[in-house]
């Protein structure tokens, strides 16, 4: 009788220390992308890049250059803080970080414009502020072109007699519509943010397959199954981080739910058999977790933040063989063009390779691990415990 019911507490034990292990790791699966993305989304709510800090020195000081800048004071995208008198002192404040962009407006300027000279306006941006230099090079060239269209409009109207109608068509004689499909606010956070919280959510279902692992559970199917559950759980995390920003922060999701679902459940199965080869493979924790920086690194290796066509040779080749590259982007081209599960059928078929790969991975790695005679000696009481609770414990 005593004997039985040590039996029944060591399995009650040993149940309770498994589930106290998967618990924890299940919950940073589900938790922390969403709440990530919900402090990130917070953060990049406005959409728009705007009150770039600009500083200008007007050396013309004509009723020409007064225009440009109050068009640049009075634009939105700007926030002017500071007129100087010099270059050097415009340097030393794009050197200090005080603005992102800087303006010189040369002198004659609006003479030489006036004779056809063309005069030179020349700006600086803050190379390490690229965010806000990007959209302020944008909307500064806007302005120029709005700035010198006008001037020249009145110019070809005064000397040749011309309508505005007439003399627009001297100065703009081919004329062009510019769209932006799928993200005409040019909002980075739509571009970039959903990729960086998959990212980090495919390394926490890596993690969370190698915590699912356990000593005494050591065959195949149970292995592939704990594969497929991690990456249900994480397929789970992504439906709630993408809803969340979707819900809460309008995020644009105009494509197939069902091509998402698919790729995201594929996908994430595939990243926690990973984490279950690597536990099997390694058979320590800590050395297990170690391989999460190279799912990490993919996101670099996948063309989601760079273009693969300006990578070189060498890094295109290798980003074929990266499983995000059919995951990530396709991704983006669902949320923002609105791609369709036909369109995704390319995707999910080198998904399903994956997949295979890391099941056919996992059973490699449990054949070698059977290979090597296990050190019972050097067992840690955690391991022990994972073993059924040999040599007595709980007396």
């Amino acid at each position: 009788m005593e004997k039985n019911t040590g039996s029944i507490a060591r399995r009650l034990y040993r149940r309770y220390k498994e589930s106290e292990r998967t618990l924890a790791p299940m919950l940073m699966v589900l938790l922390i992308p969403l709440v990530l993305g919900l402090i990130v989304g917070a953060e990049f709510s406005g959409n728009t890049v705007s009150g770039v800090p600009v500083a200008i020195a007007d050396y013309d000081n004509s009723q020409l250059s007064r225009d440009l800048v109050e068009k640049i004071r009075t634009n939105d995208m700007f926030n002017v803080t500071d007129y100087v008198m010099s270059s050097s002192d415009l340097e030393k404040l794009l050197d200090e970080g005080k603005v992102a962009a800087g303006i010189i407006i040369p002198p004659h300027f609006s003479g030489d414009l006036s004779m056809g000279e063309a005069p030179r306006i020349l700006v600086f941006y803050d190379g390490a502020q690229m965010s806000m230099a990007g959209a302020a090079k944008g909307k500064i060239a806007e302005t120029l072109g709005t700035i010198k269209s006008g001037y020249m409009m009145k110019v070809m109207a005064a000397n040749f007699s011309l309508s505005p109608d007439e003399a627009m068509k001297y100065v703009q004689p081919i004329q062009h519509t510019t769209r932006i499909l799928g993200n005409p606010e040019k909002n980075y956070s739509v571009f970039m943010l959903q990729g960086l919280l998959l990212n980090f959510t495919q390394v926490a279902v890596y993690i969370f397959g190698i915590e699912l692992v356990r000593k005494n559970k050591t065959d195949i199917i149970t292995l592939w199954k704990k594969g497929v559950f991690a990456g249900i759980i994480g397929a789970v995390s992504v439906a709630l981080m993408i809803s969340s920003q979707i819900l809460l922060f309008n995020t644009p999701f105009r494509g197939s739910i069902a091509a998402a679902a698919t790729m995201t459940v594929i996908y994430m199965i595939g990243i926690g058999n990973l984490g279950v080869a690597a536990m099997v493979k390694k058979g320590d924790r800590l050395e297990a977790v170690k391989g999460s920086s190279v799912i990490m690194l993919m996101m670099l290796l996948c063309g989601y933040t760079y273009p693969v066509l300006a990578m070189p040779e060498t890094l295109q080749i290798i980003t074929k063989f990266v499983p995000f590259t059919y995951y990530a982007s396709p991704m983006r081209d669902i949320s923002l063009l609105g791609s369709t599960f036909g369109q995704m059928l390319p995707n999910i078929a080198c998904l399903i390779v994956f997949i295979a790969f890391s099941w056919i991975n996992t059973a490699l790695a449990l054949r070698k691990s059977r290979r090597q005679k296990p050190n019972r000696g050097a067992a840690t009481l955690e391991q022990r415990i994972d073993d059924g609770c040999a040599d007595g414990c709980l007396g």
